[in-house]
């Protein structure tokens, strides 16, 4: 059998060896609706934010150039997550196990290495263009404070981006893993189960 057409599948009587075909599909469906939800509230978030970003830069009119420039570097570190992040929802639109278990297999394989590169080389440019820019952007409102506080306030953002840094996103893309290895370990194993001979 060179493709496994579950909707034929499920209209035939349940075999001992195909038990959980529909919750192993069905799991796989649940993952890729979370996954794409997720993407498109974080996009619209993302987005929301650069407009509100733009707003601010254009109705009070910031004298310093390095607030211009760090608004225009955070600008950027947003865009750039958003283009990766619509790149993933076509991969994510693709995985379809309930119409060819191959295929939907194989898309979840490119969906995994393309989170991968977010995760890593994406995330890596996302977080250092928004930490400049923060940080530039934070100068003009910092030399109106004293020196303790502008002390204080560079030192509490520096904490908060090291815990999303060092906690928050690797928490994350554990998660994240965790729950795409579940899944399609479970194609894996159904796809073993229901044509032995057919190899990944």
């Amino acid at each position: 059998m060179s493709t496994i057409d579950f909707k034929q599948l499920w209209q035939q009587q349940p075999t001992p060896e195909t038990p959980d075909a529909r919750e192993i599909i069905g799991k796989a469906d649940a993952f890729k609706r979370k996954l794409r939800n997720k993407l498109i509230a974080g996009n619209v978030l993302l987005l929301a934010t650069s407009v509100f970003i733009v707003w601010v830069i254009l109705h009070f009119e910031p004298e310093y150039a390095t607030t211009k420039i760090g608004a225009l570097l955070v600008v950027s570190a947003i865009a750039l997550y958003v283009i990766y992040s619509a790149k993933m929802l076509w991969l994510v639109k693709a995985v379809n196990p309930d119409e060819d278990l191959q295929h939907g297999i194989t898309s979840l394989v490119a969906l995994k290495k393309k989170q991968a590169f977010i995760h890593t080389t994406v995330t890596n440019l996302y977080f250092g263009l928004l930490s400049v820019g923060i940080f530039l952007y934070m100068i003009e409102y910092a030399s109106r404070m004293s020196g303790f506080m502008a002390f204080t306030v560079y030192g509490l953002t520096a904490i908060w981006f090291a815990f999303n840094w060092f906690y928050v996103r690797v928490k994350t893309m554990k998660r994240q893993h965790r729950h795409m290895d579940d899944v399609l370990q479970a194609l894996l194993s159904l796809q073993k189960q229901l044509d032995p001979e057919k190899e990944m």
